[in-house]
């Protein structure tokens, strides 16, 4: 199932989930009491973990007779059976950044989302108040109202990734955490019936390597997170859904549907902005990278540029539709004062980070993490940080 790629690795949890004493001990009793023969005992203890039993009890042993894999593939059913699916999610983010953006620290944004299906297609569109997209016949679209400035691709791609991919695929949602549940890469999976509903809760730990924290809880992968869904219970529609993340004891809400329409007769797409000059891209956009260099190297080659607004450096380095104007407004004659350790945080070992302090034209001193993103060909080009 290659095309869910991107939700499978947003969703899936590096550790094993860890049954309780409590349960390992109900269990154990359970299965010995009921006198099963010691050869078959024996194959089902080297097969599967104490932990991996207990996912699958809590999994498929459900109240009523209906499995956890039946419900969801109602769910799953229920979804790709409507023709147009409208939500408003809440998202703690800014309003201009990216989509992959979560920060337990921001307010929330309200993302108003258009899904339209027909004949296997599906086209969408989604809006955050200063960044919005959408896919139609014609390509996939992205654009910033305040800077007027956008992108077009002949493709579905347009390099966004994280919980957006998600939102725009809510059936993949359900088959996601289906698939993790059976897997047991779960720390704990629960579901119960009450009032009417289905209540589905899925406890996951944060995943890639946080030996440096810089990015930890940036992303709703690189987050231990509590994933919440409430199914109605009679015709198997997703009702609503959270997510919430974990630092220390505390539970932070990030992300919750707060409304679903289903087959309504005014669902619309965005209407594609006029004024907006969208530049041309095939997949991710961004430039073609700079090679023969190392991450210090390459965020010397960017910063020096800057000071004397080297294009012939910069477009190797950073996307040409940001450095012509965005970047140039902010970074032109700056100076570099300092460059630290590169470092790696998260998920996504083709970022590295470097730490660095420039001085701007006016004066002022500023000190972030320069995030290089390694392309396929072994180049070096700007992810972010800037």
């Amino acid at each position: 199932m290659d095309e869910y790629k991107d939700i499978k690795e947003l969703l899936k949890p590096r550790r094993d989930i860890k049954a309780s004493g409590s349960l390992n001990a109900r269990i154990s009793e359970m299965i010995n009491g009921r006198g099963r023969r010691p050869a078959a005992k024996g194959w089902l203890w080297g097969s599967v973990s104490l932990s991996a039993v207990a996912a699958m009890l809590i999994l498929l042993l459900l109240p009523e007779g209906m499995s956890a894999k039946e419900i969801l593939t109602a769910a799953i059913t229920a979804i790709r059976n409507s023709t147009n699916i409208e939500m408003k999610v809440d998202i703690r983010t800014a309003p201009n950044d990216n989509f992959e953006l979560i920060d337990p620290d921001l307010g929330f944004i309200t993302h108003d989302i258009c899904i339209i299906s027909s004949d296997s297609i599906s086209f969408w569109s989604i809006d955050k108040g200063g960044r919005a997209a959408e896919k139609n016949a014609s390509g996939a679209y992205m654009w910033l109202d305040k800077f007027n400035i956008g992108w077009h691709s002949p493709n579905s791609d347009i390099g966004s990734k994280g919980y957006f991919s998600v939102l725009m695929n809510p059936e993949k949602i359900l088959e996601s955490e289906l698939q993790l549940a059976l897997s047991g890469n779960v720390k704990d999976f629960n579901m119960k019936k009450k009032d009417g509903n289905i209540y589905l809760t899925v406890h996951s730990l944060p995943e890639g390597d946080f030996a440096n924290p810089y990015m930890l809880n940036k992303s709703i992968a690189e987050s231990e997170n509590i994933r919440r869904y409430v199914i109605d219970a009679v015709n198997y529609r997703l009702k609503s859904a959270s997510i919430a993340m974990i630092k220390g004891a505390k539970e932070i809400e990030v992300l919750k549907i707060t409304e679903i329409k289903y087959d309504s007769d005014n669902a619309r797409l965005l209407p594609i902005p006029s004024g907006i000059n969208f530049i041309e891209i095939n997949g991710e956009y961004g430039s073609d990278g700079i090679e023969g260099l190392d991450e210090t190297e390459t965020a010397s080659a960017l910063f020096n540029a800057f000071t004397t607004w080297d294009t012939e450096i910069l477009d190797k380095i950073a996307d040409p539709g940001l450095s012509g104007w965005m970047y140039r407004r902010s970074y032109e004659g700056s100076k570099l004062l300092k460059l630290g350790t590169p470092f790696k945080s998260g998920k996504n070992d083709r970022i590295t980070f470097v730490p660095y302090t420039i001085r701007l034209q006016n004066g002022y001193v500023k000190s972030m993490n320069l995030a290089l993103r390694k392309t396929p060909q072994g180049r070096w080009i700007v992810s972010g940080g800037l």
